[in-house]
């Protein structure tokens, strides 16, 4: 904690739109728009790659979040004053970061995607600042971040490798584990919030396996069914296909909200739902569509 405070001591409006914004730049929606673009109209073994990393190593840092269940740092030590404009930023438990592990999954798995060296550069290093941003405005701790970052760098890593040996059945087999890893961490979840405490605490825990789930079997689903190539497509047609992808992920993430009641099992159904539409779903019926 000592770090973090002298990170406190260093605070000014300068480093404070610096950092804060870096914060920000973990979103999910613009996490969904970017993976929507690549698997549907760039490269989709690009968008499958990263959100597999994304979603397994989701999987392990939320669930141990919940297995931890460590405070916020301000928690632990008063002298700890986060930044309160980045207070809703910080949901659920401190270890280990999920901004962290956000930032690194989505950036290292595409690090053998582009030549260019600045390109490169920005993916090696944004992490990194992720870390320091998230330190700088007090909601996680140097052990938060490093322990996030290890196992994000070494899951993309390990995916990387397996994939790049027989691509499509491998594929397959990472997508059925990983659909087992997110119904045992969901169960997980309904334990702990129907023995030890509230739900509001591991709600990300459970969103992030309603998510991987989507992914895995709508990606299993879809490479044995329909197996969709990418055609080139005019800017409008481009533009149109988007919206309506995100138009109904959307709807199933706060559409639904508005109609099912909150709880941990209707969250999970609503982040499952969003995701399966992106990877089965849609494509089913716009291959209908083509056809």
């Amino acid at each position: 904690m000592d770090f973090l405070y002298w990170l406190q001591q260093l605070r000014n409006p300068v480093l404070d739109f610096i950092f804060e914004n870096i914060s920000l730049l973990v979103n999910q929606g613009l996490l969904i728009a970017i993976v929507c673009y690549t698997y549907w109209c760039y490269d989709k073994k690009i968008a499958q790659k990263v959100f597999l990393s994304f979603c397994a190593s989701g999987i392990v840092v939320q669930t141990l979040k919940i297995f931890c269940r460590i405070p916020r740092p301000w928690i632990l030590d008063s002298r700890i004053q986060p930044k309160p404009e980045m207070m809703e930023t910080a949901t659920g438990y401190s270890f280990p970061s999920g901004h962290t592990q956000t930032a690194t999954s989505a950036c290292y798995s595409m690090l053998d995607v582009f030549k260019n060296k600045i390109i490169t550069a920005i993916l090696l290093i944004f992490p990194i600042l992720m870390m320091l941003s998230r330190m700088y405005v007090g909601v996680h701790s140097p052990l938060d971040v490093t322990v996030s970052f290890v196992i994000s760098a070494l899951i993309v890593y390990g995916i990387h490798k397996i994939l790049k040996k027989d691509y499509e059945s491998n594929l397959y087999k990472l997508c059925f584990i990983l659909c087992i890893a997110s119904i045992i961490s969901f169960l997980y979840a309904f334990y702990v919030t129907t023995t030890q405490c509230n739900y509001e605490l591991i709600a990300d825990c459970v969103k992030n396996a309603g998510a991987a789930l989507g992914y895995g079997l709508g990606a299993i689903l879809e490479s044995k069914t329909i197996n969709f190539a990418i055609i080139k497509r005019t800017t409008k047609k481009t533009i149109l296909l988007l919206v309506i992808v995100l138009l109904g992920a959307l709807i199933f993430k706060s559409g639904l909200k508005l109609v099912l009641p909150d709880g941990i099992i209707f969250d999970f159904i609503r982040y499952f739902l969003t995701i399966f539409w992106i990877m089965y779903i849609y494509p089913v019926l716009f291959t209908k569509y083509q056809k």
